[in-house]
């Protein structure tokens, strides 16, 4: 079977599952923060989110997402107020950020395993949570555009081309301005399993120059360089830090339900095999630290408010 030809039955039966999983939400209407987007989106025009603090504070005072805007406003603009059509570009962008996950995974996995992992993805509460959520939306296409940015990124290594690297950096540049939580990408860039570190350092520099203008991009526009709702001056105090401890913990209930401790048991004698083995050989699992770092980090401000509750 050609590249090309598993590539195609891969992603109609990523689309059929996405639809077999989602097909209900055709039928809602506007929900949650909905109609308060839909109004922002409505009263300003897009570049007023992007470069005027006192417009976009109306929106968000915590929070720098002015792509959420944007794609609302493509969608107003394509179909007017039709709740249908904007949850259909909602299941798409799953959709597409399954097919990438693909594409990511056959860089270092084998094609089985690689729908194996998107159709888990597909699977998760978190995925199926956004899918009824038009006001999430721009977390997952804040990760459309990261793990282009990745797969790009790998492509540059491995074929040395320039034009590689500068789609990645766009399509980073338009992941942060998503969502927060892509901004810790350039870390594990650095760690990927390809090429010498060197190479990779010296990759991924503009990355990082790219986060240090963003640092002051979200300094001028809600006078804040870290987000949620908790000032940064209590992020080392002994109450926060404990707090955010005893969230993370419940992060397994809130996937597995009651079959937690399953979950629990099976991560850690993997995480447990990974970690034997590899002190075995006398090497140390930076690649998993510094994701689990870049993953988990950047929820420790949304613990006190808004609270992570939801999967």
């Amino acid at each position: 079977m050609t590249e090309l030809k598993r590539m195609t039955l891969v992603g109609l039966a990523l689309l059929a599952w996405v639809g077999l999983l989602n097909a209900g939400v055709l039928a809602a209407g506007w929900r949650w923060d909905d109609t308060q987007i839909l109004l922002h989106a409505h009263q300003y025009s897009i570049w007023q989110d992007f470069l005027v603090p006192q417009i976009w504070q109306q929106f968000s005072p915590a929070n720098l997402t002015p792509w959420l805007i944007f794609s609302f406003e493509v969608d107003m603009g394509l179909f007017g107020l039709n709740p249908a059509a904007f949850y259909i570009h909602q299941l798409l962008a799953i959709w597409a950020a399954a097919c990438l996950m693909y594409l990511c995974l056959t860089l270092w996995c084998r094609p089985l395993f690689a729908v194996g992992g998107a159709l888990l993805f597909l699977s998760g509460l978190p995925v199926m949570l956004v899918a009824e959520q038009l006001m999430t939306r721009h977390y997952i296409e804040g990760m459309v555009f990261s793990l282009m940015a990745l797969y790009a990124f790998v492509l540059h290594l491995r074929y040395n081309s320039g034009i590689a690297l500068l789609f990645a950096l766009l399509m980073y540049v338009l992941a942060v301005s998503a969502k927060e939580i892509y901004v810790p990408l350039p870390a594990v860039l650095l760690v990927l399993p390809e090429s010498q570190w060197r190479t990779r350092l010296r990759a991924a520099a503009p990355f990082f120059l790219v986060t240090a203008m963003y640092a002051l991009w979200r300094s001028f526009m809600l006078d804040s360089v870290s987000g949620g709702y908790v000032d940064s001056s209590e992020y080392l105090s002994v109450g926060f830090v404990s707090d955010v401890l005893q969230a993370f913990m419940r992060f397994p209930a809130l996937l597995a339900g009651s079959a937690a401790w399953i979950l629990v048991l099976v991560l850690m004698a993997l995480w447990g095999g990974c970690l034997f083995q590899g002190l075995k050989q006398g090497k140390v699992p930076w690649l998993a630290l510094v994701v689990a770092a870049a993953v988990l980090l950047p929820l420790a401000p949304l613990v006190r408010s808004p609270g992570i509750t939801l999967a």
